[in-house]
């Protein structure tokens, strides 16, 4: 966010810019609690396992998500 919105930072502004279009992918670890008591931890998701996983209606007591 800009203090000053008559001041531009024209660098700065370019930078963001350039990494809007060209966007990072995500690396999600999960810990998920089943209600046997049994743990799942799955490392270093990316978008699209993520989505697999969040879809998949598993009986899950509890996920934790944890961004690195």
């Amino acid at each position: 966010m800009m203090q000053y919105p008559e001041l531009v930072d024209y660098f700065r502004l370019e930078k963001l810019l350039d990494e809007a279009k060209h966007p990072q992918n995500s690396s999600i670890d999960v810990l998920e609690v089943f209600n046997d008591k049994s743990l799942r931890w799955r490392k270093s998701l990316d978008d699209d396992a993520l989505a697999d996983l969040l879809s998949v209606g598993a009986t899950v007591t509890l996920r934790v998500l944890s961004v690195p």
